[in-house]
């Protein structure tokens, strides 16, 4: 660990660290970590601050956490990725014994773009605010898709339209099985 400085914190002494060495992985601040609670085999968050009390050996990690889907939506919704993680304002301190890796965390645009998903990628297209459980942007804003104006799950298979270039369930469109075929939406065809 790199000591970044001493201070005095609620009247005790503070050493805080640059970074972390643990079970040999680096963990810097700002990483998307991976985290072991009792409740859940893998939780996420981003680590903010590695520090110990002078007098203590073991040093703390404190994490902005991300939620899952099921964490903040009662019911589950078809358009919620199973890769899906929404950013928090919740901070908490933990032992740096609970971390156990690192992940990625991309935005929804970058996460779309992928041809192929590595393990322990993510995307976030939302924050979740805890006080007043609430997301931003709100469901309104999300990115929709096909004639059915469902809202876009990257998961999922979609035909794009050659001309406008915008996508929809092949099921909608009537399409299935033919999702590899050159295709104009109906929209497009018309306006031709």
């Amino acid at each position: 660990m790199v000591s970044v400085v001493a201070k005095k914190s609620s009247g005790q002494v503070v050493i805080e660290f640059k970074s972390l060495r643990y079970h040999d992985e680096t963990y810097n601040i700002g990483d998307i970590v991976m985290i072991s609670e009792h409740y859940d085999d893998t939780s996420f968050g981003t680590l903010v601050r590695v520090w110990r009390k002078k007098d203590k050996t073991d040093p703390m990690a404190r994490i902005r956490w991300f939620y899952k889907p099921a964490d903040v939506f009662p019911e589950k919704f078809g358009f919620l990725s199973q890769f899906e993680l929404f950013d928090s304002d919740h901070e908490q301190d933990i032992s740096v014994m609970s971390l156990y890796g690192k992940a990625t965390v991309l935005s929804f645009e970058e996460y779309h773009a992928l041809d192929e998903v590595d393990e322990d990628v993510y995307f976030s297209r939302a924050k979740y605010f805890v006080n007043d459980n609430s997301i931003r942007p709100p469901l309104e804003e999300w990115q929709r898709v096909c004639v059915c104006n469902e809202i876009l799950n990257p998961d999922l298979m979609y035909v794009e339209c050659d001309k406008c270039r915008k996508f929809h369930h092949p099921k909608c469109v009537g399409v299935e099985g033919k999702e590899d075929e050159p295709w104009v939406c109906f929209k497009c065809v018309i306006n031709s």
